[in-house]
Order: structure tokens, then sequence, then C-alpha cells
């Protein structure tokens, strides 16, 4: 994931921005894609920026680089013997220097190299799973050295336009890593057996060349759901982890995660919805279509409960705001008045719950990795505060439409249940469509580290 940050470092230094609209701080000046000198440019800009990467900036989504966390990964996943790390800091990774940076506007690629003279690597290990006759079964700490640790990343972007501004969207990228010298030490590895311990490290840094290279995969797994954050199943807080995970991805969703197709959240788009006040042949019918709502995705989980065992997981959600805007056509008689017509629709809602539950199963993926498949999901949803009313009614007539509005206004709560179903059921097919999409693009273990 540190890779990827380098990368929007680099990004932030250039007129292209991947869909956000940051202000850049007032000590970076952007270059320009038609200047001759870009490259020097950006040499200058990072150097500029240093001095800022050990604390982070927030504002550019630019975490701290001193240490770097990272999520938990698992080694040999597949394997009869599993390795997890978890609580991985990386040290000194805003200490890095640009070897290389070749830019090509035209197919809108990045190729880059980049050496970190010294990273230091501190985390938990877990060993679980058995070797010959040999059973593991072991955690402790581990602490790594590296020297000139050289990191070869290739990007490529897909340019879209937002709100008459031009954006840089991720497609595809490729990361490779080359150490020149290391030293490892995982402790407690075989209990209190010093000696061993001793020998079994000796043996590790011995062959660190060949370790490096089995971890390629792992390093690109880690690059390419950097939209998530892994759980441990045996975790006492886990609940707390899928919260702050799920927190994550929603964040980055907000940002676009072209890897899920997923580029621009707003605005959440419903079809059709249908409101019905009274029987008989004056009842009121309406219909609301091409129904628009902006701020969704300014949504924040405050609560998860889980039961890991049978894969059933309940969120609890909150939306400050919400705005919704559509066109209606509407029939019968409202307020002894016939209310035939149609015209624009708007509302605006404050203080949105949502409650959603999913039941999920395992199955084997294409990928011949395990994932979740959605059983069944249900959602409830209520608001504090609504208004809402139409305007531009087709006839014209303003006197109908203050006594729509005031009306409308009087019984928002009311109205609202009375769509209710019908929204939940339209809601429910695009929250559905959601998961499984997730879902069968995420492996199971980058939600969840099996111990």
């Amino acid at each position: 994931m540190g890779f990827r940050v380098v990368a929007l470092i680099l990004f932030v230094c250039i007129s292209w921005s991947n869909g956000e609209e940051h202000t850049l701080p007032s000590y970076i000046k952007p270059c320009n894609r038609t200047d001759p000198n870009i490259h020097k440019c950006v040499e200058e800009n990072i150097e500029i920026l240093k001095p800022h990467l050990k604390e982070g900036i927030p504002d550019l989504f630019i975490p701290s680089l001193d240490p770097l966390l990272i999520p938990p990964t698992c080694v040999n996943e597949e394997d009869q013997v599993k390795v997890i790390f978890t609580n991985i800091h990386i040290f000194h990774a805003d200490k890095f220097q640009l070897d290389q940076f070749d830019l090509d506007l035209d197919h809108h690629k990045v190729n880059l190299s980049i050496t970190f003279p010294h990273l230091r690597i501190k985390s938990t290990y877990n060993v679980n799973g058995k070797f010959w006759i040999v059973t593991f079964d072991e955690q402790g700490p581990a602490d790594g050295n590296y020297t000139n640790c050289q990191v070869h990343l290739g990007l490529k972007g897909t340019p879209f336009t937002k709100n008459h501004k031009e954006y840089l969207r991720w497609e595809k990228e490729t990361i490779s890593l080359e150490v020149e010298d290391s030293h490892v030490v995982l402790e407690k590895l075989f209990g209190n057996h010093t000696d061993i311990n001793d020998k079994t490290n000796k043996v590790i840094n011995e062959n660190i060349e060949v370790i490096i290279n089995d971890l390629q995969p792992v390093i690109q797994r880690v690059v390419t759901f950097y939209y998530l954050k892994q759980c441990h199943i045996n975790d006492p807080n886990v609940n707390q982890c899928l919260k702050q995970s799920t927190n994550y991805l929603i964040a980055n969703m907000r940002r676009g995660i072209p890897e899920l197709d997923l580029n621009d959240p707003e605005p959440v788009i419903i079809d059709e919805i249908q409101l019905a006040l009274g029987t008989g042949p004056d009842g009121y019918r309406a219909t609301f279509r091409d129904i628009e709502a902006f701020g969704v995705s300014n949504c924040t989980v405050t609560a998860v409960r889980s039961d890991i065992d049978t894969s059933q997981f309940q969120f609890t959600l909150y939306i400050p705001r919400i705005t919704a805007r559509a066109k209606y056509e509407s029939s019968g008689v409202l307020i002894l008045v016939r209310a035939s017509g149609g015209g624009n629709y708007w509302g605006e809602y404050e203080g949105v719950k949502v409650k959603a539950y999913l039941k999920a199963t395992k199955v084997l993926g294409e990928d011949g990795l395990t994932h979740l498949q959605l059983q069944q999901i249900k959602m409830d949803f209520n608001v504090k505060d609504i208004r809402m009313g139409v305007d531009g009614i087709h006839n014209g007539n303003s006197v109908l439409q203050a006594a729509l509005n005031l009306f409308i206004n009087s019984n928002a709560q009311e109205l609202l249940k009375e769509m209710k179903p019908h929204l939940k059921k339209k809601l429910l097919v695009l929250m559905s469509d959601f998961v499984t999409h997730i879902f069968q693009s995420v492996p199971y273990s980058q939600f969840l580290v099996e111990d």
C-alpha cells in the first residue's frame, strides 16, 4: 500500500487528479503536462513534500509514512503452513529516493523506480500448520532491517471528465521489489528453545532472496486490495475491525475504485417508486421516475455485529443528509383537490439511520480462491427530519402547487411510511447487486484472515 502512496505523491505534483477535488497545499506548485522540464518539476516537488510525509497529509489521503501501517498479510495462504503478519509498521518509508521517472502522456503510463535506503519493519507473526512431522502454532514479534530496497512500479490510468474538469483514474499497476541486504528475526518461533530459534533465523536470512521472491505475489495482493483492511477471525474485537474496514472501503469508494468498476458513487439512481393514498377511482396515485439521490456515499458505519462461523453480519449506518430529485406524475384527489398532472419532485432527508443484515456462504470462486456468496439481505431505515415538495407543475397551477407542498411537508413522515415498502424493495435490489459484486471480486481472505 505504501507504493501506491508514492504514486499518489507523484500525481499530486502533476496537474492531474484521481477524481477527488482537493486544494493542494500552498507549498506545492503543480507541474504542467506540457512543460518540457516536467521531470525536473516533479523531482523538485517531491523534495518539497518529503518533510511533510513523516506525519502524513490527511487532506490528500497520504497517511503517515513513519511509521506506515499496512493491513494484516497472510503468506502461504493455501499451503499446510500459514504465516500471518499483523500490526505491521514500516519505519523510514518517508526517506526514499526517486531513481527513475518515465511519463508517457499519450498513453497515460508511468514507470518509476524508487529506492528506500533503509526500512525497518516490525510486526507480530503467527505460524500455524504442519510441516513434515513438526506442528507449528506459535506467535511472537518479528523485526526486520532492509537496506537499499528498490521498488519498480508501473501505473496505467484512464482519463475522464467530471464537472468539466479532467481527472485520471488508475486502471492497472505492476510492482516488483529488490533488496540489497536484510536481516530478519522471528522471536520465539520455537518457544524458549533459543538454540533452535537462532538456527532457524540463520536459515531464513541465508535464503532471504528466495523468500522475498516468493513474497512478490503477496506484495502484489496487498497493492491490489489497497481499498480493504483485513480482520482476524479470532480477534476478540473483530466487530470493531470490521467496522473500521467497512468505513475504509466506503472512503475509498468515494474516491473511486476502478478495480471494482466503482468510479463515481453519486448519485444513486432508482428507476421508479410508486405511492398510493386512499382507494377507489379518486384515490391519489403518484409515480416518481428517474430518481437521483445524493449524499448516500457520505455514510458511516457506526456498529457491526457478526457471527463469523455462519457468515452473518449486521451493519448500522448513519447518513447525515440525502438530497433527492425526480420527475413525478400523479392522478386522483388529494385534500379535496384534483391533483392530476406532473412536475418535479425534490426531497431533503436529515439524520438517516440504516440497518442492514447479510447472510452469506463460502464458495470456491473462478480464481480458485474462497469467496463469499450472498444468500440473504434485509434492511430497514428511518429518517429524523424530512423536507420535500414539488415544483414545475405541468399546468402551472400555483395554487395547487402551494397546497401540495403544504400537505407534503405537514405529513412527510406518513408519506415516507407509505412509500417505504416499495422503496425498500428497490434499495434491496441495488444493495444485493453491490454486495454480490464485491464478494465476487474480493477473496474471503481479504476480508477475514483465518488463523
